[in-house]
């Protein structure tokens, strides 16, 4: 019964977890970025469609690649920008995190 209401808990947090991209979405607009604005929407539109109906295979690859992209993109914003070291260490160990944890979940599911 636990592992169950765990499961429920983790699967609405994925589904809300959306909502946080739209925070860099309305900065970016913003800060008149509109390529990496659109790269942000598409990739909160697939990512919902993704958590909210039912995590179709089709669906996760485009998840992936678009996921990908923003990853690619945010190191293009960082490169480009002003390289703060303490921010922008920061930035990249969080990178290195992510696709550390992408990729050993990869191996497990």
């Amino acid at each position: 019964m636990k592992q169950n209401f765990l499961g429920q808990e983790k699967n609405k947090f994925l589904k809300w977890s959306n909502i946080f991209f739209l925070v860099p979405l309305i900065v970016a607009i913003y800060f008149n970025i509109y390529w990496y604005a659109i790269i942000l929407f598409v990739v909160f539109i697939v990512s919902y469609d993704f958590h909210f109906f039912n995590e179709a295979k089709e669906v996760y690859y485009l998840d992936v690649t678009f996921s990908s992209i923003l990853m690619l993109s945010n190191v293009i914003l960082l490169l480009g920008g002003h390289f703060f070291p303490p921010y922008g260490i920061l930035a990249i160990l969080c990178v290195f995190l992510a696709l550390l944890f992408y990729f050993r979940r990869s191996k497990h599911d």
